[in-house]
C-alpha cells in the first residue's frame, strides 16, 4: 500500500484583486474586511485558495470559517 496519495488538483475562480488592494491604501483594515464580507470587494485570491471566509466583522472582533479541501 502507498503512502503517497499523488497529485491532487483544485480549479477555482477569482475576480481582480486590485481593488481591495488599491482599499488597503486607503481604508481601516475593520473597513477593507467588511467590503469582502458584503461583497462590495473582491475576496484577495489567497482567501480563495485557503477557502477563508470573514464571517463577523467588527470592532474588536473578526471571525473567519474555513472550509478544509477533501
Amino acid at each position: 500500500m502507498s503512502t503517497n496519495p499523488g497529485p491532487q488538483h483544485r480549479t477555482y475562480t477569482w475576480h481582480d484583486p486590485r481593488p481591495t488592494a488599491e482599499a488597503i491604501e486607503r481604508l481601516s483594515g475593520l473597513e477593507v474586511l467588511q467590503g469582502i464580507e458584503k461583497g462590495t470587494l473582491p475576496t484577495p485570491p489567497a482567501m480563495i485558495t485557503l477557502a477563508i471566509e470573514p464571517v463577523e466583522v467588527e470592532p474588536g472582533r473578526v471571525v473567519f470559517e474555513l472550509t478544509p479541501a477533501g
